[in-house]
């Protein structure tokens, strides 16, 4: 058995240089190390706040792509009620295909745009926002 611990007084001594103290000495040492741990505590805890009144919830890209495709929806509801809302008022449906919506970066809006009959492109703006 291998031991390289020397008995000196009351502790033990390694010949690495690590003392292990006794079981007195030990537990003086950790109810010191306890009572200073609680104080600092105490400092910081009037410091600090318990705890966050709102619980924060990080902008992950999962977060921010779903409202993204929500808007879209949205957007794509209400333009195609409106285009075919002023359609309707016209009396004629001069429209191949579907409106198609995208977001205005410069404008920072959701727009939308379809083919007439003409084969040309008609952009419409989304009227409440």
């Amino acid at each position: 058995e291998f031991n390289d611990w020397t008995e000196e007084g009351d502790d033990w001594i390694g010949s690495c240089g690590l003392i292990c103290a006794t079981d007195t000495a030990t537990s003086n040492a950790n109810t010191n190390a306890n009572a200073t741990r609680r104080n600092n505590l105490k400092q910081v805890g009037n410091v600090l706040p318990r705890r966050r009144s709102k619980p924060r919830t990080p902008g992950t890209l999962q977060t921010v792509r779903k409202q993204v495709q929500e808007e879209e929806e949205e957007a794509l509801l209400e333009l195609r009620r409106q285009v075919t809302t002023e359609m309707a008022k016209k009396g004629e449906m001069d429209i191949i295909g579907n409106v198609n919506v995208y977001f205005d970066p410069l404008c920072y809006a959701w727009k939308g745009w379809y083919i007439n009959l003409d084969f040309e492109p008609v952009f419409v703006q989304r009227k409440n926002g």
